[in-house]
């Protein structure tokens, strides 16, 4: 007699920003996940375009935050891609000073302090939670920048 078997299938969905794709796109993506009820992970770049998109959000990036913020409900969780994918945010000026460490980089750094890496995380947070997105975990920014790539050849 023949069994029934169920492969489970797990995807991740990395570096989802308003400014790739649009948050269309990203709509329905969660839209096919919730209705096959496919669950899996995706990750947010909150500062991925300079400047953290949580604070006076362009319309493009309030449609995306509104999804990213949905997404929990259709199956995905969501992990903070760090804050740029790029160079260290400053939160109190609201952008990625211009030559900052990567942020790859400065995760690995030994003089990086404990409180130094949970004040940044509790920063990124802290903008998340300003938009409603409940994170479920972290992913390293795999840059593939000269210097990034140097450091981990």
């Amino acid at each position: 007699m023949p069994r029934n078997r169920k492969t489970l299938l797990s995807f991740y969905c990395d570096d989802t920003s308003p400014y790739a794709v649009g948050a269309k796109a990203f709509q329905t993506f969660l839209d096919y996940c919730a209705e096959q009820k496919i669950a899996g992970e995706s990750s947010a770049i909150l500062g991925g375009g300079g400047h953290s998109m949580t604070r006076k959000p362009s319309d493009e990036e309030q449609a995306f935050l509104k999804q990213v913020a949905r997404a929990w409900d259709c199956g995905i969780g969501t992990h903070m891609e760090v804050m740029t994918h790029s160079g260290l945010f400053d939160f109190q000026t609201n952008r990625e000073p211009e030559g900052a460490v990567h942020e790859g980089l400065w995760l690995h750094e030994p003089a990086v302090t404990q409180a130094e890496y949970e004040r940044y995380f509790r920063s990124i947070l802290a903008e998340g939670d300003g938009a409603g997105i409940r994170f479920t975990g972290l992913t390293w920014p795999g840059c593939g920048c000269d210097p990034c790539k140097r450091r981990y050849a």
